[in-house]
């Protein structure tokens, strides 16, 4: 329970600060972090001795993803929830991990927040598209 109320504060925080910078940036940032949250599953079996090959190409796999979607906000949110059920196998044992019960909950909760708030993203339209019979 405290690591989803953790995970939800922790990814409300990180939305209140991406909606400061421009919109093009903020799925950039979102898929630099997905990147990063990939890589911590890999980070945690080196810490157990070995990475394994499951590990290392679903890593791979997050990061084409993330290089595919990073202008694409709703496909972006796709990879998220992608990443929430990486989380889910974790955390129901499926795959192993040296990270804590904790810290599984609390990226399976950022990652669905994250990932509904990119599904709202919608790009802005300048006044020529939006004006009827202007041409650009």
């Amino acid at each position: 329970m405290i690591g989803a109320l953790a995970g939800v504060v922790a990814a409300a925080a990180l939305i209140v600060v991406a909606q400061l910078l421009p919109f093009e940036r903020r799925s950039q940032l979102f898929a630099l972090l997905l990147v990063a949250a990939a890589a911590i599953y890999n980070g945690a079996e080196l810490a157990g001795g070995a990475v394994t090959t499951t590990g290392l190409s679903f890593f791979a796999v997050f990061v084409v993803a993330a290089l595919f979607s990073i202008d694409r906000p709703g496909l972006l949110g796709m990879v998220w929830f992608g990443h929430a059920v990486w989380d889910a196998f974790h955390y129901i044992g499926a795959l192993p991990t040296q990270l804590p019960a904790d810290y599984q909950i609390a990226c399976f909760a950022a990652d669905i927040v994250w990932a509904v708030w990119l599904f709202s993203l919608r790009p802005r339209r300048s006044v020529q598209q939006e004006a009827p019979g202007v041409r650009a």
